[in-house]
């Protein structure tokens, strides 16, 4: 967990569910929860300090950013490929009877949820 999200957290709880209407058991929890930040807070003090001082008016660079590695980059690559043929802009749509391969053909079979005297009744499609 990060730090904003701690303090995101601390804000929810302390704040915003401050002024709720909670249940006795909903306001113990939120009372553990307080505790729980601060203690959380008063261990890792150096690095809520330092949180804190970039909060002042910079940007918070995150710790584990580094230099993309090449899988991220492929990925990034493919999901950008995968956004522009759901458009269509790359495949033009095509009716089913204009396919060049067509590998499976036939009816399918489907069961009908009616629950009639003779039992399980087969639907035919073709």
């Amino acid at each position: 967990m990060t730090t904003r999200s701690v303090f995101d957290v601390e804000t929810f709880v302390a704040d915003i569910l401050k002024g709720e209407n909670l249940s006795k058991k909903a306001k113990e929890k939120r009372e553990s929860l307080i505790k729980k930040i601060k203690d959380v807070k008063s261990i890792y003090l150096q690095e809520f300090r330092d949180k804190g001082d970039a909060e002042d008016g910079e940007e918070y660079d995150d710790p584990f950013a580094g230099p993309p590695d090449t899988i991220s980059l492929a990925s990034e690559r493919y999901d950008k490929d995968d956004e522009a043929t759901s458009d269509g802009a790359q495949f033009p749509p095509i009716a089913a009877q204009d396919l060049p391969f067509v590998l499976k053909a036939g009816y399918l079979e489907k069961r009908r949820k009616d629950h009639s005297f003779l039992g399980f009744e087969w639907q035919k499609r073709w």
